[in-house]
Parts: structure tokens; sequence; C-alpha cells
């Protein structure tokens, strides 16, 4: 062998040595939306617009495939990188894989298209769990809120253009808030997803709780007014009270057995407390829920004719 059939040979096995160091096995990096959201694969999303970003060898021609299916064609730059635009794609399941021209074909990287489903607020519910419907009012000033949105991201809870809570989105798919102490008046609620894509609203009217209380007594035999606080020889007294419209409840005693109050169409209820024991003080809540209890009222029964109501 001569001495230019040897160098040929070793420049042979230089180039064939550096076109393999060159070599790079297709391989994608990551998918994104067309914000920039990074895609973990297997996510269900609610767009259909990606960028996939990948490393193949450079100054190649990279077929991208969907479901083994070629959809996109993309050189690969100096520095082994390429971005391939996936814009519009279906509805369902796509598994992206890249193929080089050798027919390697790197790791699959799948995501689910479901834009059918939006951003929302499901159901809102009052502290003993009653549904609150959209557009409908209520005395409730703490609400239970539940809704869904893209999985794994962040969504605001928007009252009247104000943002009250920011919210983890579970796996699944739902998020939940609870809010309290709302102020009386119309609210307008909204999920919003830090894009800016907004929920359909749910708008509720809180309306202003009618004060559960009892405001005097009148003894059933005299007919006289009786004062919180006051001294009575009647031992069978009629307590006057207010409440909301047709409101059911029951007023209590620290020494007597309750009686049931139900309150009219104009929130006034009356109620007779009878076989009161002289020389005994009592003390009066009305309660009709576990939120709704009324402030105390007191009254002293005489055991001897004094001068007392």
């Amino acid at each position: 062998m001569t001495d230019q059939e040897k160098l040929s040979g070793r420049l042979t096995q230089v180039e064939a040595s550096d076109k393999r160091a060159r070599t790079i096995e297709p391989r994608i990096l990551e998918l994104t939306d067309s914000n920039g959201t990074y895609i973990e694969s297997g996510s269900i999303v609610q767009v259909s617009d990606f960028f996939l970003k990948g490393v193949a060898t450079s100054k190649t021609v990279v077929h991208i495939l969907d479901g083994g299916t070629a959809i996109a064609s993309i050189v690969v730059d100096e520095t082994g990188h390429f971005v391939a635009e996936l814009f519009q794609q279906s509805q369902g399941f796509h598994e992206y894989t890249v193929l080089d021209l050798d027919g390697k074909e790197s790791s699959a990287w799948s995501v689910t298209v479901d834009e059918r489903r939006q951003t929302s607020i499901e159901y809102v519910v009052g502290p003993n769990n009653e549904l609150i419907e959209n557009g409908s009012s209520t005395t409730h000033n703490s609400l239970q809120f539940a809704g869904w949105a893209p999985p794994r991201q962040v969504v605001e809870l928007v009252d009247n253009g104000i943002v009250l809570r920011l919210l983890n989105v579970a796996e699944t798919g739902h998020w939940s808030a609870h809010l309290k102490d709302l102020r009386p008046g119309n609210h307008k609620f909204i999920a919003r997803e830090l894009s800016g894509k907004e929920s359909a609203p749910w708008e509720i009217l809180i309306e202003k709780q009618a004060l559960l209380s009892i405001q005097f007594g009148y003894g059933q035999g005299n007919h006289q007014p009786i004062e919180d606080g006051e001294t009575t020889l009647q031992t069978a007294v009629v307590l006057v009270g207010t409440a909301k419209a047709y409101e059911h409840g029951r007023i209590l005693s620290d020494v007597h057995d309750g009686v049931d109050f139900d309150a009219n169409q104009y929130g006034i209820f009356t109620a007779l407390v009878e076989d009161l024991q002289p020389g005994f003080s009592y003390t009066f809540i009305c309660r009709s829920g576990p939120d709704r209890v009324s402030e105390p009222w007191k009254i002293q029964v005489a055991s001897s004719k004094l001068p007392q109501r």
C-alpha cells in the first residue's frame, strides 16, 4: 500500500469520526403555547397553537410527525436547534415525534386539545350548602365557589373587576374558593385565566340581612309592655321581634324550654313564653341557623307585688 493510500484511509476515518461527533439524535425539548407557557407531555389543554422546540443534527431537515403522520418539515439551524410552529391543531389527542433523514425518531410528546370546555364558575353555595343560582339574591355574605379551568394553571376570582383570590387549579381542572364578609349589593363574579380569558359572569345580589332580635315583650294577662332588663309579675310573656320574612327559628333560654317562632311576610314575629317562675331571671335569644343568632334579651319575674309591670 502506498503512502498516499494510507493517508487517504486515515482521512476517511477522521471524516467519519467527525461526522459521528456532529450527529445529534432528534429530541423534543419542550412544547409551549403561543404565550410561551410550558405544556407538560400528557397534558389536556384548551389551546390549539403550539411551538415545538427540539434538537437534531445541524443544517439538516427533520420531519414533525403526529401519530406517525408527517405534518411539518423544519430546517435545523447551525447550533442544532429547531422550532416548529404547530398552529390550529385539531380537537383530540396528538402524539408528536421528530424524524431525521437517517430514520431516527425521537421520543413522543403527547397533548390533548380540548377547547370545548371553557374556564367557568360551576356553582355557588351558601353556609348551609344551599345553591345560590346565577342572577339570584341571598342574605348570606359567606359563599363557597367551585369551577373549572385548565389543569395546573392559576386563575383569578374577580368581583366587580377586583381580584379577590389567586387560585391553583388541580390536575383534574377543578378549583374552589371560600369568600367571607361580602358586602351587601350587586356582585359580578368571574374566573379569569392569567392570559386574560374570562368565564361567563355569575351575578348575585347580597341583601342586607334583616335583624334577628327580640324588640320587647308584654304580659299575656295585662298587655303591659316589658323592655329588656325590666321586672314583671307576669308568668306568661309574649315576645315580639324582627326577622327575615317567613323566617323560622327557636327562642332559647338559659332556664326555660325553648319555643318556636315564625315571622310573617313583614319579618315580625310573636311568641308566647309560659310558666315563668317568680324570683327567677331569664335570658332569651333567637336562633334560626348557625350564623343567625340574636342579641340576648333579659327579664326578671318578681316574687312579690311591687311597682312593676
